[in-house]
């Protein structure tokens, strides 16, 4: 009896295998920062991803893997992590974060692939190749969406930008001065720092010159509540509001931030009920445009591949794509010629 019933459970596992194997597995490489600087961000992307893959590989006749590589928040290791992806055949790749992103897209022109960016400002990703689609907000909807937040609802006069000295970043901040100026305000003082700084002494110094009463802010990692404590630690600041982009949203930052006494403001773009219930529950965190926009990618890659006769013509899918509006969790969501698609984004008050 005992080897009746083994045997039947080596048919059963057989056959399982044989239907799993009959499933024609979509290969998605993740180009992330895991590691490095850009690590405290990396969750959200990932995060976002494996929820829909989930979701996918529930109810699909293929089966949907991620493979990862961490870039180690190097662009230059974002080179060789997507080579490595090529040797392996990937058709579909994803870049999170503007500086990898720009770095890989020189690469996949003339490429048979499917190149998302996500968490990138910088349309000028899609100017590097032929294939990419970019899934986030723009520099200039963040910058517009700050500067009419700060200057017409908080009722700012006086503000200094301060960015990390990326090209996606430095974007970011150039459009919001001139937006911000034209609204009437002023930006007194700009300033830029690296990737991975913590020591801001020098420019909280130079702003113990100035009069502000509001700080605009981009970058991530420990650069950001670097900053924010050591502003905090001048009671003259105490009063001044930070307005930031997704990345002050993150469990690290909120963490760092938990008992210092300035008001932080977050520009983000983010999926709001049965999706948000869902990230909470299964990562115990609240979601972001991060986890929002990466969650949409997996879903636009099935409807491209499903529109095709043959789901190995990567050019009849990028073309399915591209001039085509999108009813996704993010609600309509519209590619033009270029794969750019614009994406609203509103402001939170964090703490």
């Amino acid at each position: 009896m005992k080897r009746i019933f083994h045997l039947m459970i080596i048919v059963v596992a057989a056959m399982v295998s044989s239907c799993v194997a009959d499933k024609d597995v979509v290969k998605i490489g993740v180009i992330s920062p895991m590691t490095g600087a850009g690590a405290s961000c990396a969750d959200y992307w990932v995060n976002g991803l494996k929820l829909a893959v989930e979701e996918i590989n529930s109810a699909s006749d293929e089966t949907y893997e991620l493979i990862f590589e961490d870039c180690q928040s190097d662009p230059a290791e974002a080179i060789s992590c997507y080579k490595r992806l090529e040797l392996r055949g990937v058709k579909y790749v994803v870049a999170v974060g503007g500086q990898f992103a720009m770095a890989v897209a020189p690469l996949t022109k003339g490429k048979d692939i499917l190149y998302f960016t996500s968490a990138d400002y910088n349309e000028a990703v899609l100017n590097e190749s032929d294939c990419a689609f970019r899934v986030y907000p723009s520099a200039n909807t963040l910058a517009e969406t700050a500067a009419d937040y700060l200057k017409n609802t908080l009722g700012k006069e006086n503000i200094a930008v301060i960015t990390m000295n990326t090209v996606p970043n430095l974007a970011v901040s150039n459009a919001l001065e001139e937006d911000f100026t034209a609204l009437g305000g002023n930006v007194v003082f700009k300033d830029t720092y690296n990737i991975g700084q913590f020591d801001f002494k020098d420019v909280v110094n130079k702003l113990k010159t100035k009069k502000i009463d509001a700080v605009f802010l981009t970058g991530f990692g420990t650069s950001t509540y670097s900053f924010c404590n050591q502003l905090s630690a001048y009671p003259q600041f105490n009063d001044v509001v930070v307005l930031g982009d997704v990345n002050l949203s993150t469990a690290d930052f909120v963490s760092n931030m938990a008992n210092n006494p300035l008001t932080v403001y977050v520009a983000d773009s983010k999926l709001a009920g049965e999706f948000e219930i869902l990230y909470k529950e299964t990562y115990g965190d609240e979601s972001n445009s991060l986890s929002s926009c990466s969650y949409i990618i997996p879903y636009l890659i099935k409807e491209a591949r499903d529109s095709a006769d043959d789901k190995d013509d990567i050019k009849s899918q990028l073309n399915y794509i591209r001039n085509r509006t999108f009813d996704t969790a993010m609600g309509d969501v519209t590619f033009d010629s270029t794969g750019n698609c614009a994406l609203s984004m509103q402001v939170y008050r964090l703490k």
